[in-house]
Protein backbone atom coordinates (compact mmCIF):
# COMPACT_ATOMS: atom_id res chain seq x y z
CA UNK A 1 0.00 0.00 0.00
CA UNK A 2 2.73 2.15 0.54
CA UNK A 3 4.65 1.30 -2.21
CA UNK A 4 1.90 2.28 -4.64
CA UNK A 5 0.51 5.52 -2.24
CA UNK A 6 5.13 6.77 -2.78
CA UNK A 7 5.16 5.38 -6.80
CA UNK A 8 1.50 7.64 -7.28
CA UNK A 9 3.45 10.71 -5.29
CA UNK A 10 6.23 11.10 -7.65
CA UNK A 11 3.75 10.50 -10.46
CA UNK A 12 1.71 13.21 -9.43
CA UNK A 13 4.17 15.38 -7.42
CA UNK A 14 5.70 17.19 -10.60
CA UNK A 15 2.06 17.60 -11.84
CA UNK A 16 0.91 19.56 -8.81
CA UNK A 17 4.38 21.81 -8.69
CA UNK A 18 3.18 22.59 -12.77
CA UNK A 19 -0.30 23.24 -11.71
CA UNK A 20 0.86 25.34 -9.29
CA UNK A 21 3.34 27.73 -11.04
CA UNK A 22 0.88 27.71 -13.62
CA UNK A 23 -1.63 29.37 -11.04
CA UNK A 24 1.14 31.61 -9.47
CA UNK A 25 1.71 32.94 -13.21
CA UNK A 26 -1.70 33.04 -14.25
CA UNK A 27 -3.90 33.81 -11.02
CA UNK A 28 -3.62 38.01 -11.96
CA UNK A 29 -4.27 37.72 -15.53
CA UNK A 30 -7.80 38.61 -15.44
CA UNK A 31 -7.18 41.56 -13.09
CA UNK A 32 -8.04 44.25 -16.10
CA UNK A 33 -10.49 42.54 -17.83
CA UNK A 34 -12.53 42.06 -15.01
CA UNK A 35 -12.53 46.07 -15.00
CA UNK A 36 -13.15 46.44 -18.69
CA UNK A 37 -9.37 47.16 -19.52
CA UNK A 38 -8.05 46.04 -22.69
CA UNK A 39 -3.79 45.47 -23.78
CA UNK A 40 -1.62 43.32 -24.96
CA UNK A 41 -2.44 39.26 -24.08
CA UNK A 42 0.53 37.99 -21.59
CA UNK A 43 2.17 34.93 -21.47
CA UNK A 44 2.71 32.31 -18.64
CA UNK A 45 5.83 33.12 -16.60
CA UNK A 46 6.64 36.24 -18.20
CA UNK A 47 3.75 38.23 -18.53
CA UNK A 48 3.92 41.11 -21.78
CA UNK A 49 7.81 41.39 -21.42
CA UNK A 50 8.26 38.20 -23.85
CA UNK A 51 7.81 41.46 -26.82
CA UNK A 52 10.62 42.80 -25.86
CA UNK A 53 13.21 40.24 -26.96
CA UNK A 54 12.03 41.47 -30.65
CA UNK A 55 11.05 45.35 -31.15
CA UNK A 56 12.89 47.77 -28.94
CA UNK A 57 10.98 49.81 -26.48
CA UNK A 58 10.18 52.70 -28.26
CA UNK A 59 8.67 51.02 -31.56
CA UNK A 60 6.62 48.32 -28.72
CA UNK A 61 5.76 52.05 -26.85
CA UNK A 62 3.75 54.12 -29.58
CA UNK A 63 2.71 50.12 -31.64
CA UNK A 64 1.06 49.63 -28.04
CA UNK A 65 -0.63 52.76 -27.63
CA UNK A 66 -2.33 52.77 -31.22
CA UNK A 67 -3.55 49.60 -30.55
CA UNK A 68 -5.36 49.96 -27.11
CA UNK A 69 -5.42 53.86 -26.74
CA UNK A 70 -4.71 56.19 -23.85
CA UNK A 71 -5.35 53.12 -21.01
CA UNK A 72 -4.38 49.95 -21.04
CA UNK A 73 -3.03 47.27 -19.01
CA UNK A 74 0.09 44.95 -19.21
CA UNK A 75 1.95 42.17 -16.90
CA UNK A 76 5.21 42.12 -15.46
CA UNK A 77 5.07 38.43 -14.85
CA UNK A 78 1.97 38.33 -13.05
CA UNK A 79 2.59 41.87 -11.77
CA UNK A 80 -0.35 44.21 -12.99
CA UNK A 81 0.64 47.32 -14.38
CA UNK A 82 -1.37 50.12 -15.33
CA UNK A 83 -0.37 52.32 -18.26
CA UNK A 84 -2.17 55.86 -18.98
CA UNK A 85 -1.21 58.43 -21.31
CA UNK A 86 -3.96 61.03 -20.95
CA UNK A 87 -2.64 64.20 -19.77
CA UNK A 88 -5.38 65.08 -17.11
CA UNK A 89 -5.02 61.39 -15.87
CA UNK A 90 -1.05 61.97 -15.77
CA UNK A 91 -1.93 65.00 -13.81
CA UNK A 92 -4.02 63.67 -11.29
CA UNK A 93 -1.46 61.12 -10.14
CA UNK A 94 1.39 63.62 -10.73
CA UNK A 95 -0.28 66.48 -8.33
CA UNK A 96 -3.87 66.44 -8.01
CA UNK A 97 -3.59 62.83 -5.96
CA UNK A 98 -0.26 62.91 -5.40
CA UNK A 99 -0.45 62.17 -1.45
CA UNK A 100 -1.82 58.52 -3.22
CA UNK A 101 1.31 58.33 -5.84
CA UNK A 102 4.25 59.61 -3.79
CA UNK A 103 6.24 56.70 -3.97
CA UNK A 104 8.42 55.92 -7.24
CA UNK A 105 8.60 52.28 -8.00
CA UNK A 106 11.74 50.11 -6.97
CA UNK A 107 13.29 48.86 -10.32
CA UNK A 108 16.41 47.98 -8.39
CA UNK A 109 17.52 45.45 -6.10
CA UNK A 110 21.42 46.78 -6.43
CA UNK A 111 24.01 45.03 -3.79
CA UNK A 112 25.38 48.74 -3.20
CA UNK A 113 23.69 50.21 -0.12
CA UNK A 114 24.14 53.84 -1.37
CA UNK A 115 21.50 53.12 -3.96
CA UNK A 116 19.00 53.33 -1.28
CA UNK A 117 19.75 56.72 -0.08
CA UNK A 118 19.24 58.85 -3.34
CA UNK A 119 16.21 61.04 -3.70
CA UNK A 120 13.85 59.04 -6.56
CA UNK A 121 14.08 55.80 -4.27
CA UNK A 122 12.92 57.59 -1.24
CA UNK A 123 9.48 58.37 0.01
CA UNK A 124 7.72 60.29 2.82
CA UNK A 125 9.55 62.33 5.56
CA UNK A 126 12.85 61.10 4.04
CA UNK A 127 12.03 62.34 0.47
CA UNK A 128 10.85 65.51 1.80
CA UNK A 129 13.56 66.23 4.02
CA UNK A 130 16.44 65.41 1.20
CA UNK A 131 14.35 67.18 -1.38
CA UNK A 132 14.03 70.56 0.91
CA UNK A 133 18.13 70.12 1.49
CA UNK A 134 19.06 69.65 -2.25
CA UNK A 135 16.25 71.56 -4.03
CA UNK A 136 17.93 75.10 -3.42
CA UNK A 137 21.31 73.35 -4.69
CA UNK A 138 19.60 73.96 -8.26
CA UNK A 139 18.68 77.91 -8.03
CA UNK A 140 19.48 80.52 -10.22
CA UNK A 141 21.84 82.02 -8.06
CA UNK A 142 23.76 78.48 -7.81
CA UNK A 143 23.38 77.85 -11.29
CA UNK A 144 25.10 80.68 -12.02
CA UNK A 145 28.31 79.82 -9.86
CA UNK A 146 28.62 76.32 -11.22
CA UNK A 147 28.38 78.13 -15.20
CA UNK A 148 31.67 79.37 -14.67
CA UNK A 149 32.84 75.59 -14.11
CA UNK A 150 30.29 74.44 -16.95
CA UNK A 151 32.15 77.09 -19.27
CA UNK A 152 35.54 75.70 -18.63
CA UNK A 153 34.52 72.65 -19.30
CA UNK A 154 32.87 73.89 -23.01
CA UNK A 155 36.03 75.65 -23.90
CA UNK A 156 37.83 72.18 -23.43
CA UNK A 157 35.25 70.74 -25.81
CA UNK A 158 35.48 72.92 -28.55
CA UNK A 159 39.31 72.97 -28.73
CA UNK A 160 38.46 69.33 -28.73
CA UNK A 161 36.52 69.23 -31.53
CA UNK A 162 38.73 71.74 -33.84
CA UNK A 163 41.92 69.79 -33.18
CA UNK A 164 40.49 66.10 -33.04
CA UNK A 165 37.02 65.81 -34.65
CA UNK A 166 37.34 68.64 -37.55
CA UNK A 167 40.06 66.92 -39.57
CA UNK A 168 38.09 63.03 -39.44
CA UNK A 169 34.82 65.42 -40.86
CA UNK A 170 32.95 62.54 -40.04
CA UNK A 171 32.76 61.70 -36.37
CA UNK A 172 30.34 59.52 -33.74
CA UNK A 173 28.78 62.23 -32.34
CA UNK A 174 27.31 60.14 -29.43
CA UNK A 175 30.84 58.99 -28.69
CA UNK A 176 32.31 63.62 -28.41
CA UNK A 177 29.16 64.34 -26.55
CA UNK A 178 29.85 61.27 -24.27
CA UNK A 179 33.40 62.41 -23.51
CA UNK A 180 31.99 65.93 -23.00
CA UNK A 181 28.78 65.27 -20.77
CA UNK A 182 31.50 63.53 -18.89
CA UNK A 183 33.86 66.27 -17.85
CA UNK A 184 30.72 68.87 -17.18
CA UNK A 185 29.79 66.33 -14.55
CA UNK A 186 33.28 65.31 -13.19
CA UNK A 187 33.96 69.47 -13.15
CA UNK A 188 30.56 70.61 -11.93
CA UNK A 189 30.25 67.84 -9.35
CA UNK A 190 33.59 67.40 -7.90
CA UNK A 191 35.74 69.99 -9.02
CA UNK A 192 37.68 67.83 -10.93
CA UNK A 193 38.84 67.94 -15.11
CA UNK A 194 39.07 64.67 -16.87
CA UNK A 195 40.84 63.69 -20.05
CA UNK A 196 38.12 62.20 -21.51
CA UNK A 197 38.93 63.69 -25.14
CA UNK A 198 42.26 62.01 -24.66
CA UNK A 199 42.81 59.46 -22.33
CA UNK A 200 39.93 56.66 -21.94
CA UNK A 201 42.43 55.28 -19.03
CA UNK A 202 41.05 58.27 -16.92
CA UNK A 203 39.90 56.64 -13.97
CA UNK A 204 36.79 58.70 -13.75
CA UNK A 205 35.91 57.55 -17.07
CA UNK A 206 36.91 54.11 -16.62
CA UNK A 207 34.65 53.66 -13.80
CA UNK A 208 31.56 56.19 -15.32
CA UNK A 209 31.13 54.22 -18.14
CA UNK A 210 30.99 51.19 -16.52
CA UNK A 211 28.45 52.31 -13.89
CA UNK A 212 25.66 51.44 -15.74
CA UNK A 213 26.09 49.13 -18.58
CA UNK A 214 22.32 47.61 -18.15
CA UNK A 215 22.27 43.28 -19.09
CA UNK A 216 19.38 42.99 -20.80
CA UNK A 217 18.37 40.03 -19.16
CA UNK A 218 19.07 41.35 -15.81
CA UNK A 219 16.46 43.56 -15.74
CA UNK A 220 13.52 41.53 -17.16
CA UNK A 221 14.59 39.18 -14.23
CA UNK A 222 14.41 42.18 -11.63
CA UNK A 223 11.05 42.51 -13.35
CA UNK A 224 9.58 39.41 -12.90
CA UNK A 225 10.62 37.76 -9.16
CA UNK A 226 10.04 39.00 -6.03
CA UNK A 227 13.49 41.03 -4.33
CA UNK A 228 14.09 38.51 -1.58
CA UNK A 229 14.50 35.59 -4.09
CA UNK A 230 16.58 37.60 -6.04
CA UNK A 231 18.86 38.34 -3.38
CA UNK A 232 18.51 34.95 -1.89
CA UNK A 233 19.95 34.00 -5.64
CA UNK A 234 22.34 36.10 -5.46
CA UNK A 235 21.15 38.10 -8.93
CA UNK A 236 21.48 41.76 -8.43
CA UNK A 237 20.14 44.58 -11.09
CA UNK A 238 22.60 46.26 -14.04
CA UNK A 239 25.06 47.93 -11.60
CA UNK A 240 28.74 47.85 -11.28
CA UNK A 241 29.13 48.01 -7.31
CA UNK A 242 33.28 48.10 -7.94
CA UNK A 243 32.24 51.80 -9.98
CA UNK A 244 30.22 52.52 -6.90
CA UNK A 245 32.73 51.78 -4.44
CA UNK A 246 35.36 54.18 -6.19
CA UNK A 247 32.95 57.24 -7.13
CA UNK A 248 31.88 56.51 -3.12
CA UNK A 249 35.07 56.69 -1.61
CA UNK A 250 36.44 59.72 -4.02
CA UNK A 251 33.25 61.51 -2.46
CA UNK A 252 33.81 60.52 1.14
CA UNK A 253 37.74 61.66 0.60
CA UNK A 254 36.18 65.02 -1.21
CA UNK A 255 34.03 65.88 1.42
CA UNK A 256 36.23 65.39 4.13
CA UNK A 257 38.84 67.58 2.06
CA UNK A 258 35.65 70.11 1.65
CA UNK A 259 34.99 70.09 5.21
CA UNK A 260 38.62 71.10 6.66
CA UNK A 261 38.91 73.62 3.45
CA UNK A 262 35.84 75.41 4.46
CA UNK A 263 36.88 76.06 8.13
CA UNK A 264 39.74 76.96 7.48
CA UNK A 265 38.71 79.41 4.67
CA UNK A 266 35.42 80.39 7.02
CA UNK A 267 37.23 83.89 7.90
CA UNK A 268 38.27 84.45 4.76
CA UNK A 269 34.59 83.85 3.16
CA UNK A 270 36.32 80.93 0.91
CA UNK A 271 33.92 79.95 -1.97
CA UNK A 272 33.20 77.18 -3.70
CA UNK A 273 31.77 76.23 -6.46
CA UNK A 274 30.82 73.14 -7.05
CA UNK A 275 27.79 71.11 -6.41
CA UNK A 276 29.64 69.45 -3.40
CA UNK A 277 30.01 72.40 -2.36
CA UNK A 278 26.95 74.15 -2.40
CA UNK A 279 25.21 70.52 -1.14
CA UNK A 280 27.63 70.95 1.85
CA UNK A 281 26.74 74.33 2.05
CA UNK A 282 22.77 74.16 2.35
CA UNK A 283 23.35 71.05 4.19
CA UNK A 284 25.16 73.26 7.05
CA UNK A 285 22.74 75.92 6.98
CA UNK A 286 20.16 72.92 7.81
CA UNK A 287 22.80 71.47 10.77
CA UNK A 288 23.01 74.98 12.39
CA UNK A 289 19.03 75.36 12.30
CA UNK A 290 18.57 71.94 13.67
CA UNK A 291 21.31 72.65 16.38
CA UNK A 292 24.04 70.25 15.46
CA UNK A 293 26.50 72.94 13.56
CA UNK A 294 28.94 75.72 14.94
CA UNK A 295 28.06 78.12 11.51
CA UNK A 296 31.60 77.61 10.51
CA UNK A 297 31.22 75.37 7.50
CA UNK A 298 28.26 77.80 5.37
CA UNK A 299 30.03 80.61 4.37
CA UNK A 300 26.85 81.99 2.64
CA UNK A 301 23.17 82.92 2.96
CA UNK A 302 20.51 80.04 2.09
CA UNK A 303 18.60 81.35 -1.06
CA UNK A 304 15.24 79.70 -2.03
CA UNK A 305 14.66 78.23 -5.63
CA UNK A 306 13.38 80.68 -7.71
CA UNK A 307 12.22 78.47 -10.32
CA UNK A 308 9.18 76.38 -11.05
CA UNK A 309 9.61 72.40 -11.39
CA UNK A 310 8.49 72.48 -15.17
CA UNK A 311 8.45 75.13 -17.16
CA UNK A 312 5.22 73.83 -19.04
CA UNK A 313 3.10 73.03 -15.82
CA UNK A 314 0.72 74.97 -13.58
CA UNK A 315 2.97 75.26 -10.75
CA UNK A 316 0.43 73.21 -8.27
CA UNK A 317 3.80 70.85 -8.03
CA UNK A 318 6.31 73.63 -6.02
CA UNK A 319 3.10 74.21 -3.68
CA UNK A 320 3.21 70.77 -2.62
CA UNK A 321 6.99 70.44 -1.86
CA UNK A 322 6.57 73.20 0.35
CA UNK A 323 3.39 72.30 1.87
CA UNK A 324 2.51 68.90 1.46
CA UNK A 325 -0.70 69.39 3.85
CA UNK A 326 -2.56 71.21 0.43
CA UNK A 327 -2.81 68.01 -1.23
CA UNK A 328 -6.39 66.57 -1.04
CA UNK A 329 -6.90 63.19 -1.52
CA UNK A 330 -9.62 61.14 -3.51
CA UNK A 331 -12.94 60.89 -1.70
CA UNK A 332 -12.65 56.80 -1.39
CA UNK A 333 -8.80 57.03 -0.11
CA UNK A 334 -7.70 57.02 3.15
CA UNK A 335 -4.03 57.61 3.03
CA UNK A 336 -2.79 57.12 6.71
CA UNK A 337 -1.78 61.04 8.34
CA UNK A 338 2.04 61.79 7.79
CA UNK A 339 4.14 62.50 11.13
CA UNK A 340 4.79 66.20 11.39
CA UNK A 341 7.71 66.82 8.79
CA UNK A 342 10.88 68.59 9.55
CA UNK A 343 12.59 69.87 6.70
CA UNK A 344 15.19 70.91 8.51
CA UNK A 345 17.14 67.81 9.74
CA UNK A 346 20.28 67.70 7.77
CA UNK A 347 21.27 64.98 5.46
CA UNK A 348 24.03 62.59 6.13
CA UNK A 349 27.41 62.09 4.96
CA UNK A 350 25.80 58.86 3.02
CA UNK A 351 22.87 60.87 1.85
CA UNK A 352 25.11 63.38 0.15
CA UNK A 353 27.22 60.75 -1.46
CA UNK A 354 23.90 58.90 -2.54
CA UNK A 355 22.80 62.48 -4.41
CA UNK A 356 26.11 62.63 -5.72
CA UNK A 357 26.00 59.04 -7.43
CA UNK A 358 22.60 60.03 -8.43
CA UNK A 359 23.75 63.03 -10.88
CA UNK A 360 26.69 61.04 -12.17
CA UNK A 361 24.60 58.15 -12.38
CA UNK A 362 21.53 59.66 -13.93
CA UNK A 363 23.31 62.92 -15.26
CA UNK A 364 25.97 61.11 -17.77
CA UNK A 365 23.35 59.26 -20.21
CA UNK A 366 20.55 61.86 -20.31
CA UNK A 367 23.25 64.75 -21.06
CA UNK A 368 24.59 62.58 -23.40
CA UNK A 369 21.25 61.37 -26.03
CA UNK A 370 19.48 65.18 -25.48
CA UNK A 371 22.69 65.85 -27.21
CA UNK A 372 23.18 63.71 -29.28
CA UNK A 373 19.80 63.49 -30.92
CA UNK A 374 19.32 67.27 -30.91
CA UNK A 375 22.63 67.63 -33.10
CA UNK A 376 21.28 64.84 -35.12
CA UNK A 377 17.82 66.47 -35.59
CA UNK A 378 19.51 70.09 -36.72
CA UNK A 379 21.95 68.03 -39.35
CA UNK A 380 19.17 66.90 -41.19
CA UNK A 381 17.17 70.20 -41.05
CA UNK A 382 20.12 72.94 -42.27
CA UNK A 383 17.47 75.45 -42.17
CA UNK A 384 16.87 75.13 -38.71
CA UNK A 385 20.31 75.10 -37.76
CA UNK A 386 20.95 78.44 -39.82
CA UNK A 387 18.62 79.91 -37.90
CA UNK A 388 19.75 78.60 -34.68
CA UNK A 389 23.44 80.20 -35.59
CA UNK A 390 21.79 83.55 -36.48
CA UNK A 391 20.04 84.36 -33.04
CA UNK A 392 23.00 83.25 -31.33
CA UNK A 393 25.67 85.60 -33.44
CA UNK A 394 22.62 88.63 -32.88
CA UNK A 395 22.78 87.86 -29.10
CA UNK A 396 26.30 88.05 -28.57
CA UNK A 397 26.98 91.19 -30.99
CA UNK A 398 26.85 93.17 -27.44
CA UNK A 399 28.83 91.04 -25.13
CA UNK A 400 32.13 90.04 -27.44
CA UNK A 401 31.22 86.80 -28.56
CA UNK A 402 30.68 85.61 -24.80
CA UNK A 403 27.73 83.47 -23.79
CA UNK A 404 26.48 83.83 -19.97
CA UNK A 405 23.89 82.62 -18.13
CA UNK A 406 21.96 85.93 -18.47
CA UNK A 407 22.56 85.19 -22.46
CA UNK A 408 20.88 81.61 -22.08
CA UNK A 409 17.72 83.03 -20.82
CA UNK A 410 17.48 85.08 -23.79
CA UNK A 411 17.51 82.34 -26.43
CA UNK A 412 14.41 81.46 -27.16
CA UNK A 413 14.44 79.79 -30.36
CA UNK A 414 17.09 77.46 -28.81
CA UNK A 415 15.06 76.58 -25.99
CA UNK A 416 12.11 75.96 -28.85
CA UNK A 417 14.80 73.48 -30.82
CA UNK A 418 16.16 71.71 -27.61
CA UNK A 419 12.08 70.98 -26.40
CA UNK A 420 11.13 69.82 -29.80
CA UNK A 421 14.15 67.58 -29.57
CA UNK A 422 13.31 66.18 -25.91
CA UNK A 423 10.01 65.57 -27.18
CA UNK A 424 11.11 63.31 -30.07
CA UNK A 425 13.34 61.82 -27.73
CA UNK A 426 12.38 61.75 -24.20
CA UNK A 427 15.07 59.66 -22.47
CA UNK A 428 12.27 59.12 -20.37
CA UNK A 429 9.81 56.83 -21.74
CA UNK A 430 7.39 55.78 -18.85
CA UNK A 431 8.17 57.26 -15.24
CA UNK A 432 6.16 55.19 -12.64
CA UNK A 433 4.05 55.64 -9.49
CA UNK A 434 2.93 53.36 -7.10
CA UNK A 435 -0.05 53.82 -5.25
CA UNK A 436 -0.26 53.77 -1.38
CA UNK A 437 -3.78 53.19 -0.69
CA UNK A 438 -6.90 51.20 -2.86
CA UNK A 439 -8.91 53.71 -4.90
CA UNK A 440 -10.59 55.31 -8.29
CA UNK A 441 -8.67 56.99 -10.70
CA UNK A 442 -10.45 59.84 -11.65
CA UNK A 443 -13.61 59.51 -13.08
CA UNK A 444 -12.44 56.28 -14.86
CA UNK A 445 -14.09 54.01 -12.81
CA UNK A 446 -10.63 51.88 -12.86
CA UNK A 447 -9.92 50.63 -9.18
CA UNK A 448 -6.52 50.95 -8.53
CA UNK A 449 -5.30 48.90 -5.38
CA UNK A 450 -2.36 49.41 -2.67
CA UNK A 451 0.78 48.59 -4.04
CA UNK A 452 -0.33 48.49 -7.61
CA UNK A 453 1.84 50.41 -10.43
CA UNK A 454 0.80 53.12 -12.63
CA UNK A 455 3.50 54.17 -15.33
CA UNK A 456 2.56 57.16 -17.54
CA UNK A 457 3.37 56.55 -21.27
CA UNK A 458 5.31 60.15 -22.07
CA UNK A 459 6.90 58.96 -24.72
CA UNK A 460 3.57 58.41 -26.32
CA UNK A 461 2.04 61.37 -25.49
CA UNK A 462 5.23 62.77 -27.13
CA UNK A 463 4.49 61.08 -30.41
CA UNK A 464 1.02 61.46 -30.64
CA UNK A 465 -1.22 63.40 -33.26
CA UNK A 466 -3.86 64.02 -30.88
CA UNK A 467 -1.37 66.29 -29.23
CA UNK A 468 1.14 67.19 -31.56
CA UNK A 469 -0.10 68.17 -35.22
CA UNK A 470 2.11 65.80 -37.38
CA UNK A 471 3.73 64.33 -34.51
CA UNK A 472 6.57 63.19 -36.09
CA UNK A 473 7.74 66.27 -37.63
CA UNK A 474 10.89 68.21 -36.05
CA UNK A 475 9.10 71.62 -35.51
CA UNK A 476 10.70 73.76 -33.35
CA UNK A 477 7.58 76.43 -33.90
CA UNK A 478 5.68 74.37 -31.13
CA UNK A 479 7.82 75.89 -28.23
CA UNK A 480 7.77 79.60 -29.68
CA UNK A 481 6.40 82.32 -26.75
CA UNK A 482 3.43 82.71 -29.74
CA UNK A 483 2.33 78.93 -29.37
CA UNK A 484 2.88 77.48 -25.86
CA UNK A 485 -0.36 78.02 -25.15
CA UNK A 486 -1.17 75.81 -27.68
CA UNK A 487 0.46 72.69 -25.49
CA UNK A 488 -1.95 71.04 -23.18
CA UNK A 489 -0.47 70.80 -19.76
CA UNK A 490 1.52 67.70 -18.84
CA UNK A 491 1.28 66.70 -22.60
CA UNK A 492 4.67 67.07 -22.36
CA UNK A 493 6.90 66.36 -19.57
CA UNK A 494 10.83 65.46 -20.95
CA UNK A 495 11.71 65.66 -17.09
CA UNK A 496 8.79 63.84 -15.22
CA UNK A 497 6.33 66.46 -13.61
CA UNK A 498 4.89 67.15 -10.28
CA UNK A 499 6.88 67.00 -6.74
CA UNK A 500 9.13 64.60 -8.20
CA UNK A 501 10.10 65.69 -11.07
CA UNK A 502 13.70 65.48 -11.83
CA UNK A 503 15.45 67.90 -9.74
CA UNK A 504 18.09 68.93 -11.64
CA UNK A 505 16.34 69.70 -14.54
CA UNK A 506 17.68 73.03 -14.51
CA UNK A 507 21.01 72.60 -15.08
CA UNK A 508 20.40 70.07 -17.14
CA UNK A 509 18.94 72.31 -19.77
CA UNK A 510 21.68 74.55 -18.77
CA UNK A 511 24.47 72.15 -20.15
CA UNK A 512 22.31 71.31 -22.96
CA UNK A 513 21.64 75.10 -24.27
CA UNK A 514 25.26 76.20 -23.69
CA UNK A 515 26.56 73.30 -25.56
CA UNK A 516 24.31 73.68 -28.62
CA UNK A 517 24.87 77.22 -28.77
CA UNK A 518 28.78 77.32 -28.64
CA UNK A 519 28.88 74.05 -31.48
CA UNK A 520 26.42 75.79 -33.71
CA UNK A 521 28.08 78.86 -33.03
CA UNK A 522 31.59 77.64 -34.78
CA UNK A 523 30.88 74.05 -36.55
CA UNK A 524 28.21 72.61 -38.87
CA UNK A 525 26.41 69.51 -39.12
CA UNK A 526 25.38 67.63 -42.26
CA UNK A 527 24.37 64.10 -43.24
CA UNK A 528 27.16 62.00 -44.23
CA UNK A 529 27.19 58.23 -45.62
CA UNK A 530 26.86 56.75 -42.14
CA UNK A 531 23.95 58.72 -40.71
CA UNK A 532 21.13 56.86 -40.41
CA UNK A 533 17.30 57.64 -40.08
CA UNK A 534 15.96 56.87 -37.64
CA UNK A 535 19.02 56.48 -35.16
CA UNK A 536 19.40 53.08 -34.46
CA UNK A 537 18.77 52.37 -30.49
CA UNK A 538 20.26 50.38 -27.86
CA UNK A 539 18.04 47.95 -25.90
CA UNK A 540 16.63 49.41 -22.73
CA UNK A 541 13.89 49.11 -20.86
CA UNK A 542 13.87 52.13 -18.72
CA UNK A 543 15.16 54.98 -21.63
CA UNK A 544 15.49 55.36 -24.97
CA UNK A 545 19.29 55.80 -25.90
CA UNK A 546 21.29 56.33 -28.95
CA UNK A 547 23.69 53.56 -30.04
CA UNK A 548 26.18 55.83 -32.61
CA UNK A 549 24.83 58.81 -34.27
CA UNK A 550 27.81 59.60 -36.93
CA UNK A 551 27.61 62.80 -38.74
CA UNK A 552 29.89 65.41 -41.06
CA UNK A 553 31.46 68.36 -38.75
CA UNK A 554 33.18 70.91 -40.35
CA UNK A 555 34.27 74.37 -38.57
CA UNK A 556 32.67 77.87 -39.91
CA UNK A 557 34.75 80.22 -41.26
Amino acid sequence: MLSIFANSWHIFSPILIIFGLYWYFTRNFDFFTKQGITGPKPWVGIGNLWELFFTSMPELELERYKKFGKIYGVFEGNKPILRIGDPELVKKVLVKEFNVYQTRRETSNAKHPVIDLIISQASGDDWRRMRSTATPTFSSAKLRKVFKLLDQSMNGFVEALKTKAVPQRVVDMKWWFACYSMDVIANCIFGASTQAYTDPTDPIVVNARSLYRPKFWKIVVTLLFPTRLLNWLNIHSETNDQAIDYFVQITRKLLRLKEAEGREGAAKNSQFNDFVDILMRRNAIDKVLDGEGDGHEGGEQEDEDDGELNPLDDGMAAKIVSKPKTTTAAPDVKVPSPKPFDGRKPMTDDEIIAQVFSSLNGGFEATTNALAFCAHELALHPDVQERLYEEVNDALANTNGEITYETLGKLTYLDAVINESMRLHSAALRPTRVAAAEHTLGDTGITIRKGQTIELMVYAMHRSDEYWPRASRFDPERFMPENKANIIPYSYLPFGGGPRACIGQRFSLMVVKLAIARIVRQFKFAPCERTQVPVPLTKHLRFKAAQSIYLHIEARG
